[in-house]
This record gives structure tokens, sequence and C-alpha cells, in this order.
């Protein structure tokens, strides 16, 4: 993703990028969820392999969001993320260990970079 950004620069991204007043970043929705449902097991819950995939996963986001901020220092919001699982009492637990990691994944970025966490999640539980 991040390797892809600095080959795109030329075609008018970080112009578009220097030139927004906001910046808002969604991303890795579908791929999360995707890994989400292959790893989802009701019988195990061990969220190992998907905190492993979230740490990687933000590697990228922050990749990302240092490079934005080569380029500009306007506000930039990151888009949480939300359960694509109904939640259940069999599942509670791990899936707010699961959502918590996240938070805490774009609370660092959110530190890091000054810029703005917009949590989704509660809105959204079912």
């Amino acid at each position: 993703m991040v390797s892809e950004f600095s080959s795109i620069s030329g075609s008018g991204i970080s112009e578009a990028i220097s030139e927004a007043d906001v910046i808002t970043i969604s991303i890795g929705s579908e791929e999360l969820f995707s890994k989400l449902r292959s790893s989802y097991n009701i019988k195990t819950l061990d969220n190992t392999k998907n905190f492993k995939y979230i740490d990687d996963m933000f590697k990228d986001y922050d990749d990302l969001i240092k490079n934005i901020r080569l380029i500009s220092k306007k506000p930039i919001y990151l888009i949480g993320y939300y359960s694509p699982i109904t939640l259940t009492d069999d599942n509670k637990n791990y899936l707010y260990s699961l959502f918590n990691y996240l938070d805490s994944k774009f609370n660092e970025l959110e530190q890091r970079y000054n810029v703005k966490y917009v949590k989704i999640s509660d809105g959204f539980l079912n």
C-alpha cells in the first residue's frame, strides 16, 4: 500500500493532499473483515493471529500517515472499524478484545501524528 503511494505521487495525489483542507482515511476494512471471517472460529476465539495481522496492517497505516505528514500538516481523520460479526454471549469477549486492540492502535497513531481517530465501532454494536 505505502510503496504504491510513493509511486503515484506524480499522478496528482501529492497535489491533492497538499491542497486539501481536511484529509480523511478509511482503509483496510475489507481486508480486516476478510481476515476475521477466515480466522473466526467460535471454538477457539483466539485473537493472536488477528493481533499480528493488525500490527502488520498498522505498520502500513503508520507509513502512509508519515508520508502524508511530509506533504501536509492539515487535519487528518482516521475512520475506525466496526464489527461485521453479530455479538453473542459466546463471542463478546473475543470481539471486545479485538476492537479494544484496534482502538489502542488507532490511539497510538493519533498521538504520534496529531491526527484524530473517529471511533465508529460503538455505533454498530449488534
